[in-house]
């Protein structure tokens, strides 16, 4: 005779084989859904194909493959100004050559159509008390101490005259690692920057120095 636990037993693994079945069937299921959906997407996505890379458009009337636009191209990029999407056109922007040949990217035409050349229409009180700000909040500590100290030494610019104003302007756009190895005479500037051996980089210098070993703090904005 069969004991009652026995047929538990079996009443147990029945049911928990039905359950494993069920499971297997869903996850069949599901895997057969995701892969149609994926091929669904798939097939959506090869519909919009830019015209350079297809060989029947892709070609000029001499055989010449065709430079991509933004007029055809399927994905553009938004809030982008038409005149700027054309990387390999001339007017987008000016390249120069060093003596090693390499193809630089001036730097007048980085700073882009608004850039302070226009600076005499500026409040000129503005424009310093920016570039306070901007010497004592770079991002580095060590940078920061340097050109806030030396700001404070000279009256926080108030002396200035615009020409140089607009001189240092174009010194704070320099990377901040660059600026500090600049102040500490770890490297110069390369030849043809503004700043090798101008009069600005030899008053930062000299501040850095700090010759008479003054104890300097950050000082308040």
């Amino acid at each position: 005779m069969i004991s009652r636990s026995m047929k538990q037993g079996y009443l147990l693994r029945a049911i928990l084989l039905n359950r494993s079945q069920v499971q297997l069937k869903t996850l069949d299921s599901r895997k057969s859904s995701h892969h149609k959906c994926y091929s669904q997407r798939s097939d959506e996505k090869n519909d919009k194909i830019h015209p350079i890379f297809s060989q029947a458009q892709g070609k000029d009337q001499d055989g010449k493959a065709q430079r991509p636009s933004y007029k055809t191209d399927p994905y553009p990029i938004p809030f982008q100004h038409p005149n700027n999407l054309d990387p390999l056109s001339s007017s987008s922007k000016t390249e120069v050559k060093d003596q090693s040949g390499l193809k630089l990217t001036s730097e007048s035409s980085l700073r882009g159509y608004n850039y302070k050349s226009n600076i005499g229409t500026y409040d000129r009180e503005a424009f310093r008390a920016r570039l306070v700000y901007q010497s004592r909040k770079r991002g580095i500590v060590e940078v920061e101490l340097l050109l806030g100290s030396f700001i404070k030494s000279n009256d926080d610019l108030k002396g200035w005259t615009l020409d140089q104003l607009k001189e240092y302007d174009q010194f704070l756009d320099q990377p901040d690692w660059d600026i500090y190895y600049y102040l500490t005479k770890k490297i110069d500037p390369p030849e043809g920057s503004r700043f090798k051996g101008s009069k600005l980089l030899v008053e930062l210098r000299n501040h850095t120095s700090n010759s008479n070993k003054q104890i300097r703090k950050m000082p308040e904005l």
